[in-house]
């Protein structure tokens, strides 16, 4: 999953950056709404964290002018914005789910695992294609129900978009698998 960060707090910004590198996904960092906008432009992601106090361009303007040009990408904010009509604001501006800062980290990446599900339309974040079970909060996979297999990082992060991706084979291939497994 490719995450944009948007954050203009340096420290913070590395910590949430680190968290989500931590948790295996890819992250770019941008420090600005002006920023966020071009980097919306030019590349694709699979969510946005978005601060809303942001220099340039405010983080509800950002929402705004992506929703208003069609973009369908998942917003996570993360504010200090506090209050009921800031929440309502944020949200209404197009914003998938908003957390409040200070925030646990934990929560923020159950948050974006939310979000992953919502993608793929499923109600539990457990992935299973064929013999293959996939468990991205705890990075694990397994085959045909045995031990989960060692060194799998990568592959936790990998497989989610080989058997949830429109037009990718659907069909199972233990075979070819096994050897790499």
């Amino acid at each position: 999953m490719r995450i944009l960060l948007v954050e203009d707090d340096d420290l913070l910004a590395a910590g949430i950056r680190d968290t989500l590198e931590r948790a295996l996904y890819a992250v770019e960092w941008v420090s600005d709404g002006a920023q966020a906008l071009a980097a919306l432009k030019s590349n694709t992601f699979d969510l946005v964290v978005l601060d809303l106090g942001l220099p340039k361009v405010d983080g509800v303007e950002v929402l705004r002018q992506v929703r208003a040009e069609g973009g369908t990408v998942p917003v996570i904010v993360l504010s200090a914005r506090d209050t009921t009509p800031d929440r309502v604001l944020g949200l209404d501006a197009g914003a998938d789910d908003y957390l409040v800062k200070p925030f646990d980290v934990d929560e923020l990446l159950a948050r974006v695992r939310a979000q992953q599900r919502r993608q793929r339309g499923a109600a539990v974040n457990v992935i299973e294609h064929g013999p293959l079970r996939l468990d991205p909060a705890a990075l694990t996979v397994t085959v045909s129900a045995n031990p989960p297999c060692p060194k799998v990082a990568s592959t936790a992060v990998c497989l989610p978009t080989f058997t949830t991706t429109p037009g990718r084979s659907n069909r199972s291939k233990p075979d070819s698998w096994k050897a790499t497994v």
